[in-house]
């Protein structure tokens, strides 16, 4: 791209090690899988206000700039477990578990936007002093994310769904009904883990109903997702961009009722 105004940022580099079990239990009615995982971030980008080399600083002037920069050293790791136990022949158990945690390497910057929060960082003062010998002071929100864990990452999150095929007279079809409930946990809206920006944990209940026709041809599915119609976010940036986006977020769904009916011909 020759383009002059266009911004280069070295790639983001991922080293993934992982180890695991699965296989069948109590005669074959148990199906497991377990694994633990460890990515290394080798280079890692963030985006904020990073101080600027000395060569470049002035009395006066903001030793601090705004951009994407690399950061060294981030790490991401965790445990995954899930499984499925057939506890009848109509009845089946189905499930998962993840824990996740993470650190964001070193990298000191300034927390430009504490003056929104209610308990926010105590002032630094910082000397700097150039190349040409001036030296002079301000006063900063310091920060290094150092160790903070990555953002939108919740550390718990588990679901399950009980699925029972409802006995039916052969020429009445197939009929399955099933039931999930959904946890997320509490996880961090921004880089800083400022606890003003956490995301509360919430639990989703959803269930639906399946019939089959007895030919195959026809499915006709039932459902309601988030059964008990809680309030929950999915996602938070709580912050603006350089470019004027506005601060945004994700919901879950309201309640929702629905049909969907299939047909094939052969």
């Amino acid at each position: 791209d020759n383009d002059p105004n266009a911004m280069f940022f070295d790639s983001e580099e991922l080293i993934n090690y992982e180890a695991g079990v699965k296989g069948l239990f109590l005669e074959n009615s148990l199906q497991f899988t377990a694994s633990v995982f460890f990515q290394d971030f080798d280079k890692y980008w963030v985006n904020g206000q990073a101080l600027l080399p000395v060569e470049d600083w002035s009395e006066g002037g903001l030793p601090y700039t705004g951009g994407i920069w690399v950061v060294p050293d981030t790490d991401i790791w965790g445990v995954e477990v899930s499984g499925a136990w057939r506890i009848s022949d109509s009845l089946t158990l189905r499930g998962f578990y993840n824990h996740l945690d993470s650190e964001i390497g070193p990298f000191k910057t300034i927390y430009s936007h504490d003056r929104r929060t209610a308990d926010p960082l105590p002032i630094t003062t910082v000397t700097f002093t150039d190349l040409e010998g001036n030296t002079w002071t301000r006063d900063f929100n310091a920060l290094d994310l150092n160790g903070k864990q990555l953002p939108n990452q919740p550390e718990h999150k588990a679901s399950a769904t009980l699925l029972w095929d409802a006995p039916l007279a052969p020429e009445l079809g197939g009929l399955t009904l099933l039931t999930t409930v959904t946890y997320t946990g509490t996880k961090n809206a921004d880089q800083a883990n400022r606890p003003v920006f956490e995301i509360p944990s919430y639990t989703r209940w959803d269930a639906r109903a399946i019939w089959d026709s007895p030919n195959g041809q026809w499915s006709v599915t039932a459902f309601v997702k988030n059964l008990l119609d809680l309030s929950a976010v999915q996602f938070y940036g709580p912050f603006e961009s350089g470019g004027g986006a506005a601060p945004f977020g994700t919901l879950v769904p309201d309640r929702e009722f629905g049909v969907q009916i299939l047909w094939q011909g052969f």
